[in-house]
């Protein structure tokens, strides 16, 4: 081997391999750069941008949806409608307790004109429970009208195309979600998630916006990973730093956070290496 090396040395003297030299050169010089130039070492993954406050707004009962107000994407106001369910069969049950209530006050008015104390007792209790099934009641139809808690902007729940379907208690009508304050949930590896820290800055790109980037800054990392796509992910929750008005909750993207300087080679090959011991734990234990 040593020999051959030598040869090959003797050959790239030869004034004919002066393009090979300078190539070989340029490769060493490449190689070195890689191999011992500190640059930035970024760990990232999937990012999607979330509502700092997103409230799911569902069916107080069951029912049927009556009217629907605003559709996926639009802007709304605290208080503002959304949805609206059909109140027809609380309207029929309040006039039912309603003419109750009237009969059990009759009885009791009339308890009290004989006298009759065990009478208007019983008489006073149905009165009671009439009161507060009207009370349940008005409560119900109160809630027949879902608004919005706060300003925001509406990511999930198109009924426009739902109007007179069943709904049941409890079923997910709208999702809101703050419109001006933002959160960042990134993807990360979990060969790379031991490197991040609370504090740290990054990049997002969003599809929708690819001439541009944000500034982010890692606030926590969730406990627990999920599986995604055949790996396990950690989610890390980051803010922006300077949000601006054209971004909306559920745009996607990539994101990169920065967890220190080192060589690119050296970065390369960690991971390679990180990688080969979980397969080697995974299959041998």
């Amino acid at each position: 081997a040593w020999q051959a090396l030598r040869a090959t040395a003797e050959r790239l003297r030869h004034p004919d391999q002066r393009l090979k030299r300078r190539g070989l050169a340029v490769a060493a010089a490449l190689f070195a750069f890689f191999a011992l130039a500190p640059l930035g070492h970024d760990v990232g993954g999937r990012a999607r941008l979330e509502g700092a406050e997103q409230r799911l707004l569902a069916a107080p009962s069951d029912g049927y949806v009556k009217a629907a107000h605003v559709r996926p994407g639009d802007r709304v106001q605290a208080g503002q409608p959304l949805v609206d369910l059909q109140e027809d069969e609380l309207r029929l049950e309040r006039e039912r307790w309603q003419s109750q209530l009237v009969q059990h006050e009759n009885a009791y008015a009339a308890a009290m004109a004989q006298s009759d104390r065990v009478g208007a007792a019983t008489a006073m209790a149905r009165v009671s429970e009439s009161q507060s099934q009207l009370a349940l009641v008005d409560e119900r139809l109160a809630r027949g009208r879902l608004v919005a808690p706060f300003d925001g902007v509406v990511i999930a729940g198109d009924l426009s195309r739902s109007i007179g379907a069943p709904v049941r208690q409890g079923d997910t009508l709208v999702t809101l979600a703050t419109g001006g304050r933002h959160r960042v949930i990134v993807e990360v590896d979990e060969v790379d998630i031991a490197r991040v820290q609370p504090g740290q800055a990054g990049r997002l790109s969003l599809s929708a916006v690819p001439w541009s980037s944000e500034a982010v800054v890692v606030e926590r990392i969730a406990p627990m990973a999920r599986a995604v796509d055949g790996r396990n992910v950690f989610e890390v929750d980051a803010r922006l730093v300077a949000p601006h008005d054209g971004l909306r909750p559920g745009l996607v993207g990539h994101a990169s956070i920065e967890v220190g300087r080192r060589p690119p080679l050296w970065a390369w090959l960690g991971h390679a290496a990180a990688r080969l011991r979980v397969a080697w734990w995974t299959w041998f234990g």
